[in-house]
């Protein structure tokens, strides 16, 4: 059983979240805005266009929770 445990750890898959953040009446996309995944630590900030990605999310379902300083 010790070795069937590590070997189990390696098998669970993860993936990639990713999106744009826009402000609603412009259409343009938001920099610098924090995107957090509810419950984890899993995050990232927008790039100059609005742009994000969270790596290595493990499988589920997920919230994104969005807050951007002077909105």
């Amino acid at each position: 059983m010790v070795f069937f445990l590590p070997a189990y750890s390696f098998c669970q898959s993860t993936g990639n979240i990713s999106g744009k953040v826009t402000d609603r009446a412009t259409g343009k996309g938001l920099p610098g805005a924090d995107v957090l995944i509810a419950g984890t630590s899993l995050g990232a900030a927008t790039h100059l266009n609005g742009t994000f990605n969270i790596s290595d999310v493990p499988a589920g379902t997920y919230i994104l929770r969005t807050t951007y300083i002077g909105y």
